[in-house]
């Protein structure tokens, strides 16, 4: 084989692993998308796949368009799928222009404000005449304009994850991760919740590679996706305590945060009102630490590069300013010594005089 062809043989796979690896992202995009619009609160709102679908990229506009499309269209609760396909049509249609217009509308300003104005203009035609669930459209439109903030600040920095994130993108992702979540509670195995399970993972994994900050935050997000999907105030008080244990105890091993998790569950497990809803918490507890186990060495590595602290690395100017703090005081040095030395030449220089009263009277 010539070098010509060698060459166009690279070019060739290398071709087809981006076009591969771009089907997986668009892939990806659209089963978030599903799993979000699915998410159902306070016992039928549904309001962030609109919000998802505000924030994402252009590049994954359509399919994340698909994935809300079959997400709204397979009611997860007693609801009028018609005002979210609606309001999904005028987000796309509304992004598809202003993004070829202006550059300046992917703002998170812009895009929150645009996801709560179109969710609250759906939610208010259908409810019409009705007070509570007028209260309960503005609710929605409310909750889809700040989740649209915190997805837009994620996409922001996933060209930054793997350097390590801190401060408020990382609380952005770690809670729209939990938003994903909450289109996972109605999953179920047997009785036991699988959203339910993936959180108690999630928080560990956050715990033991993001440490007390980003556990404290993990466990607070996680109690807050619970909490709207209508679990017991047990659950949620037992994520936010493991969330905070975790990440104090992770730094002494794997184990440790899972003992924090099961403590937890031991210390909040009495409110629950049955001896059923204790035993189930117990078992979600034990399944998603079970799970945080077995999960696979790379993707533990993968994690800690996101949730690690970003490395401080000096600045060019910073460097600059420092080398020139330096060679000034070098230079206060050097110009000491000059004076040393002159008046020790002076002082030589009467030593030497050969006139012995010009030594003793200068």
């Amino acid at each position: 084989m010539n070098g010509n062809s060698l060459t166009k043989a690279k070019t060739k796979k290398l071709g087809l692993a981006e076009i591969s690896k771009e089907i997986g992202v668009q892939l990806l995009f659209c089963a978030f998308a599903f799993l979000i619009s699915r998410g159902s609160i306070f016992g039928g709102i549904m309001p962030f796949g609109a919000a998802f679908l505000s924030a994402v990229p252009g590049d994954y506009l359509a399919a994340a368009s698909v994935g809300c499309f079959i997400g709204y269209i397979i009611p997860a609760a007693d609801i009028n799928s018609f005002r979210y396909l609606a309001a999904i049509f005028a987000i796309v249609a509304i992004k598809t222009i202003l993004l070829a217009l202006t550059k300046y509308f992917y703002k998170p300003p812009v895009i929150s404000l645009t996801a709560g104005l179109i969710t609250l203009g759906a939610g208010l035609v259908a409810t019409v005449g009705d007070t509570k669930q007028t209260v309960l459209a503005v609710t929605e439109a409310v909750l889809a304009g700040l989740s649209a903030y915190f997805f837009v600040k994620t996409f922001r920095a996933y060209p930054r994850l793997l350097k390590g994130v801190k401060g408020e993108e990382l609380a952005c992702l770690l809670i729209s991760a939990n938003i994903i979540l909450i289109g996972t509670m109605s999953l179920s195995i047997g009785e036991i919740s699988l959203g339910k399970i993936l959180a108690i993972t999630f928080i560990l994994v956050v715990s033991r590679f993001g440490g007390s900050y980003a556990g404290a935050v993990g466990g607070i997000a996680a109690a807050f996706a619970v909490a709207l999907s209508g679990e017991s105030t047990a659950i949620a008080l037992t994520f936010c305590l493991a969330g905070l244990f975790g990440g104090i105890f992770a730094k002494f091993g794997r184990y440790a945060a899972l003992s924090a998790v099961i403590l937890s569950c031991l210390l909040c497990g009495g409110l629950e009102k049955n001896l059923v809803g204790f035993v189930e918490l117990f078992i979600t507890s034990l399944f998603g630490s079970a799970l945080f186990l077995i999960i696979p060495k790379a993707a533990c590595v993968t994690a800690g590069k996101i949730l690690s602290p970003p490395t401080k690395t000096a600045s060019q100017n910073g460097v600059k300013k420092a080398v020139t703090l330096r060679l000034r005081f070098a230079s206060s040095a050097l110009s000491d010594v000059s004076k040393t030395v002159d008046t020790v030449a002076a002082a030589l220089s009467k030593i030497n005089c050969p006139d012995f009263d010009t030594l003793l009277h200068g």
